[in-house]
């Protein structure tokens, strides 16, 4: 997960991303219960086969509240 206004289509803009939202991304998630490994501007793995659906369910609303916060529509 890379959060960017655009797409990022090679390393050099991968570089250029801010990664305040990927911090907050990992900060929400934590402070919800999910625990991902430390944060970055890119999160991998976030579920996996060894996960339930309420894990997903949680990480879906752990992110669907910090769109919330940071403004955007959920």
């Amino acid at each position: 997960m890379v959060f960017s206004p655009t797409p990022v289509r090679n390393y050099r803009e991968f570089l250029e991303v801010d990664d305040r939202f990927s911090h907050l991304h990992w900060l929400t998630q934590h402070n919800g219960g999910v625990f991902l490994p430390p944060w970055g501007k890119v999160e991998q793995w976030l579920i996996s086969v060894q996960h339930e659906e309420s894990d997903v369910d949680r990480l879906a609303a752990n992110f669907a509240a910090l769109v919330e916060r940071v403004g955007g529509e959920s």
